[in-house]
């Protein structure tokens, strides 16, 4: 995990994205799986939400 967290930053620095990771323990819970969960680390102007049919 932590080489992948290594890869990730400066994987980021080749576009001059912003990193942040938000603590969580269980990726497969309700929480992390709600579009919700990034409404932190969006920008308004960016925001994609998926839509039903």
């Amino acid at each position: 995990e932590q080489e992948q967290r290594k890869q990730i930053d400066e994987n980021a620095t080749l576009n001059l994205k912003r990193v942040r990771r938000k603590p969580i323990e269980d990726w497969e819970s309700e929480e992390a799986q709600s579009p919700y969960y990034i409404t932190d680390f969006q920008e308004t102007k960016t925001t994609w939400h998926p839509v039903g049919l």
